[in-house]
């Protein structure tokens, strides 16, 4: 079996891109985008340490962060054996150090070889970021955080279908009601 030898990140599609949010203040949940920068950093540190690119293919194809749902559901092969980096019943509980993408982020030891395999590793206050947002729950986005997107802007929709009518392929302009 080949060494693990590092946690692994691939490109993010605009769509699912989401702003940095830059470092969360101690003992503050981050979102998401912090704990996918933090990670990406950790990548990008060891390619730069290490003069090469990584061998990720080692941790199995579910092993990936581009979406919080990759994250949270992502799962590590180490031979025969699955273990889920994330498991559901460690999330929201006060149990993330209990995770396996913890345990590997944090230590050494019989069943762990910690990660990125050779460091740099990830400072403590680092880990402990990701930890407070495991045991948040996995939010996508920090408290009080708002989502970047919005809704449309339809007024100029409006303001030509009132002014000119239906659109010259005959569809309709239509706005729904809530309903109640």
């Amino acid at each position: 079996m080949q060494p693990v030898e590092c946690i692994q990140s691939t490109a993010v599609s605009v769509a699912q891109a989401t702003p940095a949010t830059g470092s969360a203040s101690a003992g503050r949940t981050p979102g998401f985008a912090r704990v996918k920068e933090i990670l990406d950093g950790a990548i990008a540190t060891w390619r730069k340490d290490q003069q090469r690119e990584p061998h990720l293919e080692v941790h199995g194809p579910r092993f990936r962060w581009n979406t919080r749902d990759e994250l949270v559901n992502g799962v590590v092969e180490l031979g025969d054996m699955r273990f889920p980096l994330i498991d559901e019943t460690l999330r929201g509980n006060g149990r993330a150090e209990e995770t396996f993408l913890i345990q590997y982020l944090r230590r050494d030891g019989d069943m762990f070889v910690r990660m990125p395999s050779g460091g740099p590793y990830l400072p403590d206050d680092q880990i402990d970021e990701i930890a407070r947002w495991i045991d948040a729950g996995c939010p996508e986005l920090a408290p009080g955080q708002q989502s970047s997107l919005r809704a449309p802007d339809v007024s100029r929709a409006l303001a030509f279908a009132q002014r000119y009518g239906r659109p010259a392929n005959g569809a309709a302009l239509q706005l729904a009601a809530p309903r109640v």
